[in-house]
């Protein structure tokens, strides 16, 4: 971050999503990462299913896909965990036997957060469900901020604070000074 004028540099990365080809798009996901940080972006968005791909209807109920964009994840974490850059990655993830499209926000090997798309339409709601959880969701094996209003605060030292959304919710998010939305599509 910029501390000594207090802005942020944001990117956003649109990919050639190849559906259904988790490795793939992970790799992709990875070189763009590498190269927008050596560019000095701060925070890079990539577009909701980035790992999957929008696109794979009735796929998105397949376990093999599932297991393979948690594995992607996973690499992604490892691979940039050296770099100073915060990613936000998109991604179907299975939650206690419920699937959610959710935005992964990672910094430096961690998960700050996961924010689940709420504001479904009625064919995302033929794969996904609305998140009424608690705040807290085990991913990876650890215990990770799980909602759709969080807040990413005071971010090494400054006072940038951003949310992240999926479409639609963007009109309720208050208290932040930037917003990061990564739709896909619209209705």
């Amino acid at each position: 971050m910029n501390k000594k004028y207090g802005f942020l540099r944001v990117g956003a990365v649109v990919l050639e999503i190849k559906v259904a080809n988790v490795t793939n798009n992970v790799e992709e996901i990875i070189k763009q990462i590498k190269l927008v940080n050596k560019e000095g972006i701060q925070v890079v968005a990539f577009p909701e299913l980035s790992l999957t791909g929008y696109t794979c209807g009735d796929l998105f109920n397949n376990r093999t896909l599932l297991n393979n964009a948690l594995e992607g994840l996973n690499k992604i974490i490892d691979e940039t965990k050296k770099l100073d850059i915060i990613s936000i990655v998109g991604l179907p993830l299975l939650i206690n036997n419920l699937l959610y499209n959710v935005a992964v926000v990672i910094n430096k090997g961690n998960i700050l957060g996961v924010v689940p798309k709420n504001n479904l339409n009625n064919q995302e709601l033929r794969w996904f469900n609305k998140y009424e959880g608690t705040g807290a969701e085990k991913v990876l094996g650890k215990e990770v901020l799980f909602g759709t209003k969080l807040v990413f605060r005071d971010l090494e030292d400054t006072n940038i604070n951003f949310g992240v959304v999926i479409g639609e919710e963007l009109k309720e998010y208050n208290g932040v000074n930037t917003v990061v939305n990564i739709t896909a599509s619209y209705d």
